[in-house]
């Protein structure tokens, strides 16, 4: 007598979609539950910004949220001599940030004028896979290499394009959060006149900020 074929589970796939849904919407539950409680934002935050905007004290201030006090608190400051590149060199590839920057240009009409701009960056970037070569042998072509010197020992660092880490649930939270917590920081910041998000570097280009500024 053959057998009776087993009953297929019911729901078997179903099942596993609602927990990959799980998975991916905890951490924006996360985040919105924090935003809506309130962030808070360290006087430090304000009283670097009054110093940037009429002292001129800076050229830009880098801001960034603390989850574990839930508190928004200064990251940098940079020096009124710095430019756009140290600011966009500041910004971290595998995090967010908030930055302001007071942008000094000549308009058509030659008269000198000075806006001040919130950047928020949510960069969507992962963190890149470093490999330590230590052998002599060249890098394949997907790879970039930089000969670095370690006591005495040629190596070569390479950041292989194809294997990047995939973001973290720590990480989608912490975009979230800053995507979500944005308007809290910018109504205490009185004075803005540009407001851009980027999630890469091409969107915050000086290019882009001088278009703005027109």
């Amino acid at each position: 007598m053959t057998p009776k074929a087993g009953k297929p589970r019911r729901g078997g796939l179903k099942a596993g979609i609602d927990a990959s849904s799980r998975l991916l919407l905890q951490p924006m539950a996360m985040a919105f539950k924090m935003a809506t409680e309130g962030m808070r934002v360290r006087q430090e935050c304000l009283s670097s910004f009054t110093e940037m905007k009429w002292k001129r004290a800076s050229r830009y201030v880098v801001y960034r949220i603390d989850e574990k006090s839930r508190e928004v608190t200064v990251d940098k400051v940079g020096s009124p001599g710095d430019g756009y590149d140290g600011l966009a060199a500041s910004l971290p590839l595998d995090d967010c940030r908030y930055a302001v920057f007071d942008f000094d240009f000549v308009t058509v009409d030659n008269c000198r004028k000075s806006k001040i701009f919130f950047i928020a960056w949510l960069t969507s970037l992962s963190k890149p896979y470093v490999e330590f070569d230590g052998d002599g042998r060249p890098p394949d072509r997907k790879n970039r290499a930089c000969p670095l010197s370690v006591e005495g020992l040629d190596v070569s660092v390479r950041v292989c394009e194809s294997k990047r880490r995939s973001p973290t649930a720590s990480r989608i939270r912490s975009k979230m959060l800053y995507a979500t917590s944005k308007q809290g920081l910018t109504r205490l910041l009185e004075g803005i006149h540009y407001e851009v998000q980027a999630t890469d570097a091409a969107e915050m280009g000086l290019d882009v900020i001088k278009e703005r500024a027109k």
